[in-house]
């Protein structure tokens, strides 16, 4: 789905409305997308004060602490309130909901709740076609945008291995990463991020959250 405005009236105005601000990979790729919009439409975001969006946002987006009903497009998150989604839906906003997991996997909510979040949006964006296949949305309902990054400006070739993600979760399958890399001619097996300590071999290098992989 492409949101178009024209050249000779205001831009359009996007307000991201997210209920997890922690450090994780979701937060990451919405961050992308804020950033991107803001190049050419007004976007602010509402943010607590510990938010881990804070760090990454740029400098075109507006914070702000509390929600504004007078904004054309509303980009949220699932763990978001429903009542304050219902809220929207009153005042007949546009709201389209980023998901960016499946539903055994997103912050443990059952799914009568993410089935009521997916009713009130009216558009779902999905980051991949797994996610397609396993929700199995009418084709009208939902789009799909591959998450991006910042290149990354490498200075040396390495025979490293980089696993990124939260390595804590069991579902991340950490140990057969480690199990698969250590049967290669690898030199090092970079683990992020992790506070755990998943082998004790000297190839394995544990490492907490970090920006600059």
């Amino acid at each position: 789905m492409v949101i178009k405005h024209r050249s000779n009236r205001r831009p359009l105005r996007i307000e991201f409305v997210c209920g997890f601000h922690g450090k994780s990979g979701g937060p990451i790729a919405i961050d992308s997308i804020a950033n991107g919009l803001a190049k050419t439409a007004n976007v602010s975001f509402v943010l607590p004060a510990t938010s881990f969006y804070a760090r990454l946002l740029s400098y075109d987006i507006k914070f702000t602490r509390n929600l504004d009903f007078s904004k054309d497009v509303y980009i949220v998150d699932l763990i978001v309130d429903t009542k304050l989604i219902s809220q929207l839906k009153v005042h007949n906003k546009l709201i389209i909901l980023t998901i960016h997991g499946l539903r055994n996997g997103l912050h443990q909510l059952n799914s009568a709740y993410i089935d009521k979040m997916l009713s009130l949006a009216d558009k779902v964006h999905f980051v991949g076609q797994v996610q397609e296949d396993y929700y199995q949305l009418p084709e009208e309902l939902y789009f799909i945008i591959p998450n991006s990054s910042r290149p990354v400006n490498k200075t040396q070739t390495t025979y490293n291995i980089g696993v990124v993600g939260n390595r804590d979760e069991p579902r991340k399958n950490t140990k057969s990463s480690i199990e698969l890399g250590l049967r290669s001619d690898c030199k090092k097996i970079q683990l992020w991020s992790t506070s755990k300590k998943f082998s004790t071999d000297p190839r394995v290098i544990h490492h907490q959250w970090e920006n600059n992989k």
